[in-house]
């Protein structure tokens, strides 16, 4: 007894047309999400932050943290393990909640903290920074680069970044 498997594809033109359109298709997808936040970007003091397409976030200090972008609110979410003067490990978790806003060809991003929330207990922002600026290190890899650029942005800055 013999068994047949069934072709992969069948020979016909117009199958063969429609495999070639999906192969298009294929490399068409994009192999990211697009989120204008991906990337690395610096802050006025030279600090780097990494948003990374899978939701990582790294800004040097070696937390274990993660992103979410929801319309305009930033929240960062930190897990902190550390270990107290009496040798007992310590695991402290931070949330941050910031309003954002990007630059029109989205290489500066505002950022203003709403609040932070440390082990359930949340804390206003009261911090007199207002808002922070930080450029795509497409466009400002040092502070040399950042200070010769973030003036181009001024036009555009976000009404929150105002009151």
């Amino acid at each position: 007894l013999m068994i047949r498997r069934p072709p992969r594809s069948t020979l016909s033109s117009s199958s063969a047309a429609s495999d070639v359109y999906k192969r298009q298709l294929v490399f068409m997808i994009p192999t990211t999400t697009g989120e204008a936040i991906e990337g690395t970007w610096m802050k006025a003091d030279g600090q780097k932050i990494t948003f990374d397409g899978d939701k990582t976030y790294s800004d040097g200090l070696g937390y274990s943290s993660m992103w979410n972008l929801d319309d305009d609110t930033l929240t960062v979410i930190s897990n902190i393990q550390s270990t107290s003067s009496n040798g007992t490990m310590e695991f402290t978790s931070i949330v941050q909640k910031m309003t954002i806003a990007f630059s029109e060809d989205e290489n500066a991003m505002w950022l203003s903290w709403q609040n932070i929330t440390v082990n359930g207990e949340e804390f206003e922002d009261s911090s007199e920074e207002g808002c922070v600026l930080m450029l795509k290190s497409s466009v400002a890899k040092s502070i040399p680069e950042y200070n010769d650029n973030f003036g181009s942005y001024e036009s555009e800055i976000p009404d929150f970044c105002l009151e």
